[in-house]
């Protein structure tokens, strides 16, 4: 990527002056290299508390200089990230599936920011958002997922069965503990890989990054389509449910709220329908993989 390399430092000379317009302070460089190293710190924050930091961060930037500057000041960050840490991919002991992943998102990333889009350029946004974290190399895309290391709540337990409260307790037993584990994300600009085959990616993959992270202890996502009730409603998504199992892993009820709902509709009036007739009410499941049962399945 050498010439997407200068093409990104040529912009990244360009923004760093265009910054001497909003305030005398920007015409040092030092001042842009600490405002892109305060948000870059908050990356590392856990997950809870720097969304909360990250707003109060672009917020009060806003507010002294305006949208144009908040604009800009997130299209700086991506171009800085580029430079900074493009050179640095492939020495992050990453599997080479993820690699490619990785560069491709490094590009995408600078045709989000070039294109000047104010409701993407801001840290309200996932999108930018997620960018941002793969260019920080907090955040690692397996295929149409990306991972984050994060942990589930012990508090599902309350919700389950007798019966699946021992199951809970024996694969929690079996992960180690609930932290820190990898977080599934869905990565919309890889949709078209949603699919049995791309599914399976995203399990392989996962279990080649884990073989090279020993300190994490497994996978798990929360979403409404690893609902049981999917296999009348919608048996074409049955793979997602079915391939958890597969590889080793549970799935456990941690129930029904808007954004399951929401979720569930977005894309099938088949579900939506069989809602509003009664035989469909979305709900949200966690998908829990041991990190040893992904391993042993994949044979790695």
């Amino acid at each position: 990527m050498m010439d997407k390399k200068q093409e990104v430092e040529s912009l990244l000379h360009e923004w760093r002056a265009k910054f001497a317009s909003f305030g005398k302070e920007f015409e040092v460089d030092e001042s842009i290299d600490n405002l892109v190293k305060s948000f870059v710190e908050l990356l590392a924050l856990p997950q809870g508390a720097r969304k909360n930091e990250l707003k109060r961060f672009q917020s009060g930037f806003e507010e002294k200089y305006g949208t144009d500057a908040r604009v800009s000041l997130c299209q700086l960050i991506i171009f800085s990230l580029f430079c900074e840490n493009e050179e640095k991919i492939d020495y992050q002991n990453l599997p080479d599936g993820v690699v490619e992943y990785i560069k491709e998102d490094f590009v995408r990333a600078i045709k989000i920011a070039t294109q000047g889009n104010d409701k993407i350029l801001t840290v309200n946004n996932t999108i930018y958002n997620s960018y941002v974290e793969v260019m920080s190399f907090i955040r690692f895309p397996i295929g149409n997922q990306s991972v984050v290391v994060a942990g589930f709540s012990r508090s599902v337990i309350r919700l389950q069965s007798p019966l699946k409260m021992i199951s809970f307790m024996r694969l929690l037993f079996s992960c180690g503990g609930n932290y820190p584990l990898y977080e599934l994300h869905y990565n919309p600009h890889r949709m078209r890989s949603f699919n049995p085959e791309g599914w399976q990616t995203v399990m392989r993959l996962g279990a080649e990054l884990l073989k090279l992270r020993p300190a994490i202890k497994g996978i798990f996502a929360g979403a409404w389509f690893f609902d049981p009730a999917l296999k009348d409603i919608s048996p074409e998504l049955s793979y997602l449910r079915e391939l958890i199992f597969e590889v080793g892993g549970m799935i456990f009820f941690t129930g029904s709220n808007e954004q399951a709902i929401t979720n569930a509709f977005a894309m099938s009036k088949i579900r939506k329908t069989a809602f509003e007739k009664g035989r469909y009410n979305p709900a949200n499941y966690l998908a829990i993989i041991p990190r040893k049962t992904l391993l042993k399945h994949f044979k790695i």
